[in-house]
This record gives structure tokens, sequence and C-alpha cells, in this order.
């Protein structure tokens, strides 16, 4: 008989993490090292747990942060995409009903009122949050959309398949504005150095500003100096050049045999250009002949299907589903943080929602 048990492990025990993630497949959202990064950040605190044993598992990373001066605390996920994993397990398997509840009873006693994640619209690791609700002492109201939530759509580019049919699903507007580009001389290049990290900053801060974003999303020039730091070799920094000058620049990340597009702006006086096209096209070219797999561009805004999204679906045809699971594991407690906030019907946990006349910007 196998014996199934409960770990907590903090992001300071980086080997324990690791080991205990690398049986199955992941992204570097789920590592410790991006976790540690997030707390480090001011996030919340970095724990992964872990319910069952060598033979199958359930691993949930996550932030606990705290919620005003009391004991209380709510659950989020690092910025992008991570959410649960599990090995030695399908969906609908008993064992996860167990997995899940000794999770969310291990919740209840470290004071957690509600539960937010982004799921991995590639790994499609939603499948091991939905199904049976929680447990009992866990059956509780859920908000509108809650449990696990379908909340937009995202783009990729496989990479396995042969140049011509990779670029033959480039809309036709697309092709036209990076062929203009190339005349123009766009081309890009990697920063060994990151030396031009304070330009990229600089364009991405523009970038907020015209989108109206909250000011969580302003992350300092301290904020990608340390996510240099924590990611290593698996970050990049990217720049598409027009002379002299820089046009556009990304920071992506390769991993596992993907590479995901986690930040790619325009310097904004060469917006007529979309610069960024040809950067993209050249990440997606250079990711390719390093053996990746898989080029993830991400989605839109909150998942919607905006002018950003637009903009990415233009390189691909291939749609991968994005979810979010958000819980209320203390109604009462969570009725009382609520009270007097008005947020957005989607907006979860509401507690936490923007003062009123800040839109938002959530990207993903």
């Amino acid at each position: 008989m196998t014996i199934e048990s409960m770990q907590l492990i903090p992001a300071s025990a980086e080997s324990d993490w690791n080991r205990a993630i690398e049986t199955t497949p992941h992204d570097f959202y789920h590592t410790a090292a991006y976790h540690r990064f997030s707390q480090d950040c001011g996030e919340g605190e970095a724990f992964l747990a872990v319910y069952g044993s060598a033979r199958r598992y359930l691993a949930w990373p996550y932030l606990l942060r705290p919620l005003g001066s009391g004991e209380l605390r709510d659950v989020t996920s690092v910025y992008g995409y991570a959410g649960p994993l599990a090995f030695g397990c399908a969906p609908g398997d008993p064992f996860l009903d167990r997995a899940r509840d000794r999770i969310g009873r291990l919740w209840l006693s470290q004071k957690v009122v509600t539960v937010f994640t982004r799921f991995h619209p590639l790994l499609e690791n939603h499948r091991w949050a939905e199904g049976a609700p929680w447990e009992p002492p866990l059956r509780a109201p859920l908000v509108p959309g809650g449990g696990v939530h379908a909340g937009g759509v995202s783009v990729s580019i496989d990479l396995t398949r042969p140049e011509a049919a990779t670029w033959h699903d480039y809309q036709s507007g697309l092709r036209n504005r990076i062929h203009h580009g190339r005349r123009l001389g766009l081309a890009s290049e990697i920063d060994e150095g990151w030396s031009h990290l304070e330009d990229f900053v600089r364009f991405y801060h523009a970038t907020m500003e015209r989108n109206h974003a909250l000011s969580y999303y302003f992350f300092s020039l301290d904020y990608f100096r340390r996510l240099r730091q924590a990611l290593g070799a698996h970050a990049f920094l990217l720049l598409a050049r027009l002379g002299g000058e820089i046009a556009a620049a990304g920071i992506f990340i390769e991993y596992a045999g993907s590479v995901q597009n986690h930040f790619c702006v325009n310097n904004e006086q060469y917006l007529r250009l979309a610069p960024s096209k040809v950067l993209l096209d050249d990440v997606r070219r250079w990711a390719q002949e390093r053996g990746n797999h898989v080029f993830h561009l991400g989605g839109g805004r909150g998942g919607r299907q905006d002018s950003l999204f637009g903009f990415k679906a233009a390189f691909s045809r291939r749609r991968h589903l994005f979810y979010t699971g958000r819980w209320i594991l203390d109604p009462i407690a969570y009725h009382a943080l609520c009270a007097g906030i008005r947020a957005a019907p989607d907006f979860f946990p509401a507690y936490r929602a923007p003062l009123a006349g800040q839109e938002g910007l959530r990207a993903i």
C-alpha cells in the first residue's frame, strides 16, 4: 500500500521544490526560482503544496498574502501562467478529490479566505482543479463565474512545422508589414548583456500609460533586473533596431522546449512601423533554430479578444483556452471584507478591486 502524505515546501528550499515537480511537465512559472522572485518583489510568501506519493501527486504552487493587520490571508498565483501540476493520475481520478481536499484544509489552517489562480493554457492544468466541488468543509458559495472559469484565448506557434507552412499561416497584412519593415532595415539582435534594459523599461512604461494600466503593472527597473537574475540563462532580452535606434524590445523566456513572450513593447517613436511584428517573427525563427517546439504569444488584456489579441492572432491559427480558478473558502470573512466595496462583476477577490475610476489592465 502506497502511503500518501502532505508536504509544504517554501521557495527557499529550491532543490526540494524543483525535485517535487521534475517528473511532470511544467513551465518556468512553476519553479522555485520564479516564485522566490515574486516573493522578493513583495507579491506574497511562496509555497508549493504537494499531496500524494512518488507514484502520484498533486502539486500546487501559490503565493500567500496577508489581509490587513490580522491573521487572515488569501492565495493567489504568480504573474503569468501557473496553477497546479499532477503526476500519475487522470482528470476524474478519486485521488484528485482527496488531494484537493487536503490542500484546501491546509489553506484553511493558514486562515485563507479566497483562492485565485491563473492556469497554463498549453499545459491545460485547469483539469486538475475542475470536476467535483471542494469537499466539506470547503463547500461554499462561489462568486459569479467561480470555480474553474474559461476566461479567454491565447495564441501559440507550433515550431515543429516547416517554415513555409508557418509563414503561410501569418495573416497577409502581417506578412506585408514584416516585409515592409525589413525593407526599411528593421533587424533583430540578442542583447547578451542586457545593456539596453533601461530602454526596454522606458518603452514598457510608455506602453502601460497608453493602455491606462493599474499602477501594479508599472514594474520597475529593479523588478526586471531581479527577473533576469532569478531566471538566469532562461531569460533573453531581444531588440529590433532601425539603424542605430531601438524600435522594439522584448523579454522572452526559454524553458523545457517552449519560449514565452513574457513582455514585448514598441518604442512609441516607431509605432507606425509596428517593429514588434518583425521582432516576434525573428524570435520565432530563433526559437525554432534552438530546437524549441512552441512559441507562446499569450492572449489579450484580461483574456479579452481585444486589439492585443488580434495582434497576436495574426501570427498563428493555433488557439488555447485560458482559464482562471476562484474559490471562497471563508464566506463570512469574504463578505465582511467586501462590505462597502464597489467592484466590477468579474473582479476577484472583490475586496482587492482597484479604486473607482481605475479601469485596470491584466496582461496575461
